[in-house]
């Protein structure tokens, strides 16, 4: 009976760790004239259920001007490394519509004892934002060099890009 209530306790927390959260970080640069927005916290779904968490985080940028871009960041964290490769790595299937995402730049890698953490940026347009938090389906694949993963929203992803849009870009 132990051993049944230990399971259910293991099982519970790698659930919870596994849902999505909302975590929300403004900065401004008074002298630039620029505001950021990064929302993190979106914990995906991967094909794989021992190859690391994934996070598929938004930020929107709004420069001197006002003019805003957005972008969205691809967080991998696990064991061993993934190694995101740079360029056209991200592909979402929106609703059955393809979207190739490219990085901006070379994605970063880093060790945080005992994991190994990778990020790679990649500039959207606002319309895919705003597809992302009224999708009915989002699958995406996320290419490294040592093979690929699958990644399929919940219902709690979109969510997550719904309060985005209704918080930032409405």
């Amino acid at each position: 009976m132990r051993k049944k209530i230990m399971a259910l306790l293991a099982l519970v927390l790698l659930l919870a760790a596994c849902t999505p959260t909302y975590n929300v970080r403004t900065s401004s640069d008074p002298v630039l004239g620029t505001t950021r927005h990064t929302v993190s916290g979106n914990i995906v779904p991967a094909s794989c259920s021992l190859c690391g968490f994934f996070e598929m985080n938004a930020a929107q940028f709004i420069n001197s001007s006002g003019m805003r871009e957005y972008v969205l960041v691809l967080n991998y964290a696990g064991s061993s490394w993934f190694f995101i490769n740079r360029g056209a790595s991200l592909s979402i299937r929106i609703d059955g519509e393809l979207e190739r995402l490219t990085t901006l730049g070379s994605p970063s890698r880093r060790v945080v004892s005992p994991n190994v953490r990778e990020s790679a940026t990649y500039l959207v347009s606002g319309s895919v934002i705003r597809r992302l938090a009224s999708a009915e389906v989002v699958v995406a694949r996320l290419d490294g060099s040592r093979g690929y993963v699958n990644l399929t929203f919940s219902p709690e992803n979109t969510a997550f890009f719904e309060r985005f849009v209704t918080e930032f870009m409405d």
